[in-house]
């Protein structure tokens, strides 16, 4: 046993050895990295060559000043820009109206009577009948309403007035004898026929303004 560790004692010692050496031996090898690292210039050779001139350190601006322009700013935000204004156009002047001409002798339709508002023309009508139509069979028409090609243009007491395309022309109401009613005198020896007249009445609503009738 002791005979063993003797052994294993001088291995260690003798391996110990073989490792010394081969470290002497790398460590007197030359090494080409070595060398060049070496000959590099230092970092005094390389501030001389640089003329003294250290990085230029970067200005930072104190916080202090970085504050007082953002409170700056709060209190003075600086101006939007105003939005463009459209202009406004303002109405130009009515296109002047056409003369106004005598009815056509085309047109279709006779007036009857008039119901005029002064203050509200909108209201206003007027009793046409249309030629070749059964009697009784009259309406009532409004400004802007048509009457085959023709547009009623403007209700007045007593006439209208209606565009025939490009012409502007004038009807007054058409006053005619009272027609001879169908109703017989049932007296006995009589064939007289007597003549009725027949009264249409307007009733005007809203605003408690009276119409004027013709």
């Amino acid at each position: 046993m002791v005979r063993i560790l003797q052994i294993l004692s001088v291995g260690a010692i003798l391996a110990a050895g073989g490792i010394l050496a081969l470290a002497v031996s790398l460590w007197r090898q030359e090494d080409p990295r070595r060398e060049e690292i070496c000959h590099r210039p230092s970092a005094v050779e390389l501030f001389q060559r640089s003329g003294g001139r250290a990085g230029e350190p970067v200005q930072e601006r104190p916080p202090l000043i970085v504050q007082a322009e953002a409170f700056a700013l709060y209190l003075d935000p600086p101006k939007t820009p105003a939005k463009p204004v459209a202009p406004v156009r303002t109405a130009g002047p009515r296109p002047a109206l056409p003369p106004v001409r005598p009815a056509a002798p085309s047109v279709n339709f006779r007036l009857r009577g008039t119901s005029y508002y002064p203050n509200q023309p909108r209201k206003s009508m007027a009793l046409v009948a249309e030629v070749g139509a059964a009697e009784g069979n009259e309406r009532w028409v409004r400004e802007g309403e048509r009457l085959g090609h023709f547009v009623i243009q403007e209700i007045r007491c007593g006439s209208i007035t209606y565009r025939d395309g490009a012409n502007l022309r004038e009807m007054s109401v058409e006053h005619r004898s009272s027609p001879p009613s169908l109703v017989r005198d049932l007296r006995p020896g009589s064939r007289q026929v007597s003549a009725a007249v027949e009264i249409r009445s307007t009733e005007a609503a809203g605003d408690g303004e009276e119409p004027t009738a013709q």
